[in-house]
């Protein structure tokens, strides 16, 4: 049996076989599904996008207000309103909800000097973070 240990050093033991073959044969279902069917694929994850979007907006709207100061409390409300709308539209409009996430996928893809993946805003000698500004 392989132990598995964290970085604080406690050990955990994985999952047991019978539920990693569980999951390995509805991963290979799922699979198959989405090479049988593309369209209806792209539709359950274009609404599935929503719906975790909508509950993310949720949790960011409640999380607003154990915010200090107001310029965070109206940047958290903000975000969660913004999250909310985009989860509605994709759940309501899964087709073209779909087509604008393939587009902004493209989009960060095509320039890996602006996206988030590869940039970072360094200030000093430390990294900051992400960089979603061309000024970084």
């Amino acid at each position: 049996m392989m132990v598995i240990s964290t970085p604080v050093g406690t050990p955990f033991a994985p999952p047991p076989a019978w539920s990693r073959m569980l999951l390995g044969t509805v991963l290979i279902f799922a699979g198959v599904f989405v090479l049988g069917d593309v369209m209806v694929a792209t539709l359950i994850s274009a609404i599935f996008i929503g719906i975790v979007a909508i509950i993310a907006g949720a949790f960011e709207i409640i999380y607003a207000f154990w915010t200090k100061g107001w310029g965070r409390f109206l940047w958290q409300i903000f975000l969660g309103i913004l999250y909310v709308a985009f989860g509605l539209t994709l759940v309501s409009e899964p087709v073209s909800g779909a087509l604008t996430l393939t587009f902004i996928l493209g989009l960060l893809l095509s320039y890996p000097d602006r996206s988030a993946y590869s940039s970072r805003c360094v200030i000093g000698a430390s990294v900051v973070g992400p960089c979603f500004f061309p000024a970084c």
